[in-house]
């Protein structure tokens, strides 16, 4: 990604507004500066699309969740327990919340070097316009010869430039690392010329007393050593490599920086999935078995990058480093997983805890960090998974402090919705009420015994569906819904009240597979058995008439019941509320035609009222909230063994499906 890109980037993350250098600066805020610059390459479209996506991400703004989980001492509970994870997104109603480690929110390398800087004033992010800042003020003094001032005049030049180096008080990436250099070298130029050979000029590295920023160039050397072809001047570019060169000779002892964890151990493979390594701006990749990596004395910004947010930060300078060793991601639990911890549990109940000032630092720089997501902070007392057992905190952006989050699902982890509905349903197949002759021809064998009594199974194949659309019916839904993270389960009953009256929806009698027989007049004409003429007596030949007519009773419905259950997700950031895009599968039973229900379900179910930043709805209180669900189905009917459109009486015969569709709206409340 380009310098102006990036740079647009971290200015928006920190929000801040950078003040003018000691060499001049037009001291413009960092979004107008480069916005500036990045403006005149955009075309129109570009900034409609950038537009959008702010406006998107302005509306998932606290949405998004970051959960930080201090492991307790002794256990073994990590953020990386699915039961923890489980219960913390039910309670906080964010089904798709992240989990991270505790050391991910140390930060005492962005953290500012102006000790009068309060949490709220941190920047998080080196803002880009100090590179310019920076370029001009080492132009400047590159312009000046050494004998042009005197010493004392040259020893205020260079504490100017020291105090511009803090506006760069951390490396995060390469684009910092060449103005960094040049300053440093020009630092050291500037000292050189004092004639002095004091702190904070001169420090002692290795036994050794060194001008301690052509030192601290020649250590970003050691690492790039591109940076030696930005040096113009011969007698400074002699001076840096030549301690580019004792490093190299190993004229300089190296420190060790150790990735391994809190319990002394380091898996490589998964180190590197986690994390993406920056030492003084530069991506590195550590190789060592033990998580080893040699890096010069003195300065070094070393940054661990997640790949969808930002790890610990650490700045080390030479007058911390008395040991050989330096345990980056130990230190960084030490602080941020014991010390952190020991406050939040003094007085765990509080709503708003006492923090130290440094916590109060590191919380603020990782949440500006991360501006489009809400940051929790979890304890699991005593490695306790239990949701009562853990404590939970919210970083409050406003207020800028942690606030305790109580639990509201009343310790119950599953959300409850109850919906009604009402819509249509179709079917692209109709079933014909059957004629009373049709019924009796296909079931009585008239050659041997006329008034023999039917079998159900000969009759089927006259009774199936043909293919014609027509409209089902009007379907009343009640579902009651429950809802466990992005996990959707249903019960519910709908009763459908058909559009032809009693012959709407039509089967057997259940009565464990014996017939219920009924007697129907029927049509006839003279020379018919048993034919009655309408006034009485036997009809002439070929006049109309009626006779009784022995044929299967029929359950004959305007109302169609229909018994069901479902199993589905439910999607978006509302998800564990059960609100948002969602799917499911029902299965049923309809008590005409006996039929088992089959069918897909998507739709979208969204509250009443608008929610605060907070996620607090004005459509009601805690659980309780108003909805709208709106669905559309499509599925089959499947008759089931003893109904009238099954042709073979297995025990699990299914007949001819019937296909069906629908839409349907209605509201409801969670609880």
């Amino acid at each position: 990604m380009g310098m102006s890109v990036l740079g647009a980037m971290f200015v928006w993350l920190t929000g801040s507004v950078a003040t003018a250098g000691p060499f001049g600066g037009d001291g413009k805020d960092p979004i107008e500066t480069v916005g500036e610059e990045i403006a005149k390459e955009k075309t129109e479209s570009e900034k409609a699309m950038e537009e959008r996506l702010k406006a998107f991400e302005d509306s998932q703004r606290g949405r998004r969740a970051r959960v930080v989980v201090l492991r307790w001492k002794g256990t073994d509970t990590d953020y990386s327990n699915e039961a923890l994870q489980r219960n913390i997104r039910n309670r906080i109603a964010r089904p798709g919340a992240k989990f991270y480690p505790e050391v991910d929110l140390y930060q005492a390398g962005r953290k500012e070097r102006d000790r009068n800087l309060s949490h709220r004033q941190q920047r998080a992010v080196v803002p880009d316009d100090v590179i310019g800042r920076v370029l001009d003020a080492v132009d400047e003094v590159s312009q000046i010869p050494y004998s042009a001032l005197s010493e004392q005049t040259w020893g205020l030049r260079a504490t100017e430039l020291r105090e511009l180096a803090d506006q760069i008080w951390f490396l995060d990436r390469p684009e910092l690392r060449e103005p960094l250099f040049l300053l440093y070298a020009y630092i050291g130029y500037a000292a050189e010329n004092t004639n002095t050979g004091s702190p904070p000029f001169y420090e002692q590295v290795s036994g050794r007393t060194v001008n301690y920023y052509w030192y601290l160039a020649g250590a970003l050397a050691f690492q790039e050593p591109s940076l030696m072809s930005k040096l113009g001047d011969q007698n400074i570019r002699s001076s840096v490599g030549y301690y580019k060169d004792q490093l190299e000779t190993g004229g300089f002892q190296l420190l060790n920086l150790s990735f391994d964890d809190q319990d002394g151990e380091f898996d490589g493979e998964q180190f590197t999935k986690d994390f993406e390594v920056f030492v003084n701006g530069d991506p590195v990749v550590i190789t060592h078995p033990e998580g080893i990596l040699e890096v010069p004395l003195g300065r070094v910004d070393v940054y661990l990058a997640r790949e969808d947010g930002h790890g610990l930060s650490e700045r080390l300078d030479l007058d911390r480093l008395l040991e050989r060793f330096y345990f980056v991601r130990q230190n960084a639990w030490k602080t941020m997983g014991l010390d952190f911890q020991e406050q939040l549990m003094t007085h765990p109940n509080e709503c708003t805890p006492p923090l130290s000032g440094e916590i109060l630092n590191y919380l603020s720089i990782y949440a500006k960090l991360h501006p489009a997501s809400e940051v929790y902070i979890a304890v699991p007392f005593a490695g306790s998974v239990a949701p009562g057992r853990i404590f939970l905190w919210r970083w409050d952006r406003d207020a800028a402090q942690l606030t305790l989050v109580q639990d509201n699902t009343g310790g119950f982890p599953v959300r409850f919705a109850l919906v009604a509905s009402t819509g249509a349903a179709f079917s692209t197949f109709d079933v014909q009420d059957p004629d009373p002759l049709d019924l009796e021809q296909a079931l009585v064998d008239q050659a041997d015994n006329p008034n023999a009594p039917f079998s159900p199974d000969d009759l089927a194949g006259e009774l199936l569906p043909t293919f014609s659309p027509v409209v089902d019916g009007v379907p009343f839904d009640l579902q009651l819904r429950g809802h466990y993270n992005r996990l959707l389960m249903a019960v519910g009953a709908q009763f459908k009240i058909g559009i032809d009256g009693e012959n709407s929806y039509i089967d057997l009698y259940q009565t464990n597979g014996n017939p219920v027989y009924e007697v129907v007049e029927v049509d006839c004409v003279g020379g018919d058995a048993g034919c009655v003429a309408p006034g009485g007596g036997e009809p002439a030949d070929g006049e109309p008439g009626t006779r009784a007519a022995q044929v299967t009773a029929l359950r004959r419905r305007s109302l169609q019941r229909l018994i069901y259950a479902t199993v589905g997700v439910v999607l978006g950031r509302d998800a564990a509320v059960g609100l948002g895009p969602r799917g499911y599968l029902r299965v049923g039973w309809t008590n005409a035609p006996h039929a088992v229900d089959i069918t897909a379900h998507g739709g979208l179910t969204t509250a009443l009222g608008k929610d605060d930043d907070k996620g607090k709805s004005d459509s009601g209180p805690g659980r309780t909230r108003l909805l709208v669900d709106v669905d559309a189905f499509a599925g089959v009917l499947a008759p089931f063994h003893d109904s009238l459109f099954v042709a073979d009486r297995g025990a699990f015969a299914v007949g001819a499906p019937f296909f069906t569709f629908g839409l349907t709206g209605g509201v409801g409340v969670t609880f």
